[in-house]
């Protein structure tokens, strides 16, 4: 850059070069510096110095303190974050990133009941676990609700970690309990059976949601799949429903049956067809959230205990199987990545099962030999 002084020499003027800031030591505000190290007791500190020259000062009186094992005074102790700022960050990172955030926040609102005053950093892994172990004998939970609560702790404190929040996550202390993915409850089929008495219950005194119930026995889907599914995602030509994503981050597709088809007629948001399929009955924009209101109470007027929305997944591969579906199809149709889950409807087709063991009888000799003395000779007991 050239500039003429009052003689009108040419005077050449250098750009200014910017400073890269030393190690530790970061300019936050113009002309205002902060320093950032670790303490004695491990832990990351900031503070503000105010000068470039004062926060060098300071950042090497710091690091030579915690050399020292010198502990710092109170007034320089970490901002208190309480569990329940974290707790908000996670809801706020599973509704942007999961499909389950629903659930995420029912496990929240608990858990900022519980621990939200406390401040994230001082709960420990054994105290929280202490709380859960409280509140699952008192609430009758089950080992994978105490690992959706594991879950969504084990989130909070990532995030917060990420963030500078916290320095370490007590989460990870808190024991994983071994889920049994052996349950299978479903409904009876038979003019008397589970199934006959729960749809006319639900004609009863709910018929307006007849139509979520026929549904979600006929097409094995999740509940959160199956309330945010859309007109959009119906391939009528096909006759298939394509969920994009899934619990297992991967599309489905469903075949919709005479059954499902008639059912979506009779909604009111089939006149519209765009859209959620199942919407809220007060306000109709809006996509079905829980069905708790009335699917509970249905339950209860058919006598059926011990079931839950979920068990309606399982009563849809319960009766495939026992019709013949072989498992791999069922697997596929359930979005299942491999057979393992599905082995659990294997024990439902015994008469194939009886049909497979009937080959050793069609491929086997009639009589059972034995050996004796080196000859092979045939047993008298079995020719009697």
């Amino acid at each position: 850059m050239q500039t003429e002084n009052p003689t009108g020499t040419a005077i050449i003027e250098k750009e200014p070069s910017r400073r890269k800031s030393p190690r530790g030591i970061f300019e936050k505000n113009p002309g205002v510096w902060y320093i950032r190290y670790v303490d004695s007791q491990g832990r990351y500190r900031r503070e503000k110095a105010g000068s470039l020259s004062v926060a060098k000062k300071l950042y090497n009186k710091r690091k030579t303190e915690a050399l020292q094992g010198i502990v710092l005074p109170e007034n320089l102790r970490r901002k208190h974050v309480p569990f329940s700022e974290i707790a908000e960050d996670a809801l706020s990172y599973s509704r942007k990133h999961k499909r389950s955030y629903r659930s995420d926040e029912i496990i929240k609102k608990n858990l900022v009941e519980w621990f939200g005053v406390f401040g994230a950093d001082s709960l420990t892994g054994s105290q929280i676990e202490q709380r859960l172990e409280i509140e699952g004998k008192s609430r009758g939970w089950a080992a994978s609700t105490y690992n959706h609560y594991r879950a969504f702790l084990m989130l909070a404190y990532r995030e917060a970690k990420r963030n500078g929040k916290v320095l370490s996550n007590p989460a990870r202390d808190v024991r994983h309990r071994k889920e049994s993915n052996s349950r299978v409850r479903f409904l009876s089929r038979g003019k008397d059976g589970d199934d006959a008495r729960l749809t006319a219950a639900i004609q009863k005194e709910y018929p307006e949601h007849l139509a979520e119930y026929i549904f979600a026995k006929n097409t094995g889907l999740r509940l959160s799949s199956q309330y945010s599914a859309t007109y959009e995602m119906m391939d009528w030509t096909r006759r298939v429903l394509d969920i994009p994503r899934t619990k297992n981050d991967e599309a489905v597709h469903i075949p919709l049956n005479n059954d499902v088809i008639a059912a979506i007629r009779l909604l009111p948001s089939w006149q519209e067809r765009k859209g959620p399929i199942f919407r809220n009955q007060r306000h109709p924009d809006r996509a079905v959230k829980s069905n708790d209101h009335w699917f509970k109470p249905a339950l209860k007027a058919a006598g059926i205990e011990n079931f839950h929305w979920h068990d309606l997944r399982h009563t849809f591969a319960s009766w495939l199987v026992q019709d013949g579906v072989p498992l791999d199809r069922v697997a596929k149709l359930l979005g299942h990545k491999g057979l393992s889950m599905t082995m659990r409807y294997a024990h439902l087709a015994p008469n194939q099962l009886h049909e497979d063991v009937a080959l050793l009888t069609r491929n086997s000799t009639p009589i059972a030999p034995r050996v004796v003395e080196g000859d092979v000779v045939v047993a008298n007991s079995m020719l009697n």
